[in-house]
């Protein structure tokens, strides 16, 4: 049908040509969030591929491909789009933006040491961005090369929370225009960058900090859950929660609490915990 019609119009000239070709791209791209919004990435990275076809030449339609194959588990498909965006150079996507992606994905397909230069390369370019030291804090836990690297992850994610702490829009004040599970989220630390902290805390040996922080990540996101979550799908608390569990889980181990430790890998996995799926 869509091909009939792009046939019918071409006969009227190439404007009302470019209206059905944008239209199309806007409408496969509208199906590829509600793709992603029901959970099938394949089906969203599909949708993305056909907006491309189309004729879609913005390089934020291979970003958020990209994105949509790393959930899809096609990682060799993501690095394939976030390695032509890097050679693209395109000034409507700042590098850093591509690669906090390809950081993950590097360290998904084990790419340990290209992983850690790529979360370097988006601190370098946004040394006060928190998102983006919290990510190489991350992403040097996972690689865990040596001591010396993971006391400067700590310091990372030190800064990332002071930073968040700071408040989301407005320098920590409440903002009138936002309900209070919003500014909730102001006079708390941000519950991710505490599992990072706590994971590196483990991975030094400081099993009881690691408790500490650990504890308040689960309770901050269970309570997230209860209020915030008609913002974020379901399935992306019960990944963040598995993956504190997981840690906890760790982090009891090491303090031979095998009780507890054992409850935590257990729901840890019910809820999801998975690296070959990326949840870790």
């Amino acid at each position: 049908m869509l091909m009939v019609l792009a046939v019918f119009v071409a006969a009227a000239g190439p404007f009302l040509l470019d209206v059905v070709k944008d239209s199309v791209i806007g409408w496969r791209v509208q199906r590829a969030q509600e793709r992603l919004q029901a959970n099938d990435p394949q089906g969203a990275a599909d949708e993305l591929t056909s907006a491309i076809n189309w004729g879609g030449t913005h390089p934020a339609l291979y970003r958020y491909r990209a994105s949509a194959y790393e959930k899809a588990n096609n990682l060799q498909a993501s690095l394939n789009d976030l390695n032509y965006l890097i050679a693209l150079n395109d000034s409507q996507i700042p590098p850093e933006e591509i690669y906090v992606i390809r950081a993950w994905v590097q360290i998904r397909l084990g790419n340990v040491d290209v992983a850690c230069r790529d979360a370097d390369l988006c601190v370098d370019k946004q040394p006060n961005n928190a998102v983006y030291l919290n990510q190489r804090a991350y992403i040097r836990a996972l690689a865990n090369r040596n001591e010396q690297e993971l006391r400067e992850a700590l310091e990372d994610v030190e800064r990332a929370l002071e930073i968040s702490g700071q408040g989301f829009m407005n320098g920590g004040q409440d903002d009138p225009d936002f309900p209070p599970q919003f500014n909730m989220q102001v006079h708390q630390e941000n519950s991710a960058y505490l599992d990072t902290r706590g994971y590196l805390k483990h991975l030094l040996k400081d099993h009881t900090g690691a408790l500490e922080d650990l504890n308040k990540a689960i309770l901050q996101t269970e309570e997230e859950q209860r209020t915030i979550a008609f913002l974020r799908g379901g399935a992306d608390y019960d990944q963040a929660l598995a993956v504190m569990h997981y840690h906890r889980a760790l982090a009891y181990r090491a303090l031979d609490k095998q009780e507890e430790a054992k409850a935590d890998f257990q729901l840890a996995e019910e809820l999801g915990y998975d690296p070959a799926r990326g949840v870790m």
